[in-house]
């Protein structure tokens, strides 16, 4: 995200300043010269404000979308039925216990040359789907949610 900040303060405000003084062989007085450079900085500011605004809507995106994991689970809970109750649990167990033993079984098989593409890649599915995606369901990402909603004012308060 950091990228991002970098691009929209210090990259703009660089850009402004290479273009107006590119523009010093072409105007002829400082007047049109500070009116352009104005009507520059003004365009960079609206292109700024339009990429903070979608940030801020893909955060929103990003939010209602785990909203809607923990309204799904709520309901889950909810019901008479224990397996429905327990669904979520007993799948996130069986992901994890699946990573596990699958990165434990690399240790003791030898894999053939062939397959090792293949394994990797169903090594890197399952591990990412095992873990990330179990961990980030059950406990989010409040972390990095706060960073961004931290650059994002940031970027808002500057202007």
């Amino acid at each position: 995200m950091s990228v991002l900040t970098d691009i929209f303060t210090s990259g703009a405000s660089s850009l402004v300043k290479s273009i107006t003084d590119g523009l010093d062989n072409l105007l002829t007085s400082k007047g049109e010269k500070l009116q352009l450079q104005q009507q520059i900085e003004k365009q960079v500011q609206d292109y700024t404000v339009s990429m903070t605004t979608l940030l801020q809507q893909q955060e929103e995106s990003y939010l209602k979308d785990i909203q809607s994991a923990r309204t799904m689970q709520i309901a889950a809970l909810s019901q008479d039925d224990v397996f429905a109750k327990r669904y979520v649990y007993y799948l996130s167990t069986a992901l994890i216990v699946a990573a596990i033993g699958f990165d434990f079984t690399l240790f003791f098989v030898d894999i053939p040359v062939a397959n090792r593409d293949m394994i990797n890649m169903a090594l890197g599915t399952l591990n990412s789907l095992g873990f990330a995606s179990v961990i980030s369901f059950f406990l989010g990402s409040t972390h990095t949610s706060a960073m961004k909603s931290d650059t994002i004012s940031t970027l808002v308060n500057k202007q």
